[in-house]
């Protein structure tokens, strides 16, 4: 599946109120049931994607999960998340450098 489509997915499947975790445990007592996760928090945010040599910005959403057993709150990132480094070097942009695409990120 392309990346623009997996966000669409996912976009869609939060927004159809599906729990979308792809964490496979919580990340302090190691709890791997679903029984064990209840939903935190839900938020906008703006992934870059790199298509090609171009940046694209694509609005999602994001989830925050309670672990039941031990407390800990977590963010659970989709896979199509890239840090603003990685994007950076899959553009092929040196540091400092601004990006074809929207113009919106700079290294």
């Amino acid at each position: 599946m392309d990346l623009e489509k997996e966000v669409k997915t996912h976009t869609r499947q939060v927004e159809s109120g599906e729990r979308v975790r792809y964490a496979q445990a919580c990340p302090r007592c190691g709890a791997v049931e679903k029984e064990s996760f209840r939903l935190h928090d839900c938020r906008r945010r703006k992934f870059r994607l790199v298509l090609k040599r171009y940046i694209e910005v694509a609005v999602s959403w994001i989830l925050r999960w309670r672990c039941l057993r031990c407390g800990k709150r977590f963010t659970d990132y989709p896979p199509f998340r890239l840090a603003g480094q990685a994007v950076c070097q899959a553009a092929g942009a040196g540091e400092g450098q601004r990006v074809p695409g929207n113009g919106s990120l700079l290294c």
